[in-house]
């Protein structure tokens, strides 16, 4: 099985997938989203990178979740206890990544990292392809 992945401008989302369970049309993913960025008004290069090592998706919620890029402003991925592990949305046409959204998660805010970042225009839409262009085996 071949991953599901995106890269442009140094912004990467990969989900490998693991394991497939028939049982409950589910998949359990390696789930990578990576930024490496360099503003144009520092010498620095700034990076995130946040890995979901093994995380369970329902295919319903892939169907769905491909469903909501093309046709929503916002969609969001969640795993099988329905907790939001991304949100991709569009603002004044830029899109926007959220890892692991506020609120969405039983841990303390101690225990968990929350980000949210700007990837630039026309990304929702390449995200959208990639999905879609994806071949589904379920």
């Amino acid at each position: 099985m071949s991953a599901i992945e995106y890269k442009n401008n140094g912004f990467q989302l990969s989900l490998d997938p693991l394991e497939f369970e028939e049982r409950t049309s589910s998949i359990a993913f390696s789930i990578s989203l990576s930024l490496k960025a360099k503003p144009h008004y520092s010498l620095l290069t700034q990076s995130i990178e946040y890995k979901y090592p093994h995380v369970w998706v329902e295919t319903d919620e892939l169907n769905r979740f491909e469903k909501e890029l093309k046709e929503k402003p916002k969609a969001q991925l969640r795993n099988m206890s329905g907790c939001v592990l991304f949100s991709v949305y569009e603002i004044k046409g830029i899109t926007q990544l959220e890892i692991n959204p506020e609120g969405e998660h039983s841990s303390s805010k101690e225990e968990r990292i929350h980000a949210k970042v700007l990837l630039g225009a026309g990304v929702k839409q390449a995200l959208s392809l990639s999905f879609s262009e994806y071949p589904k085996w379920w």
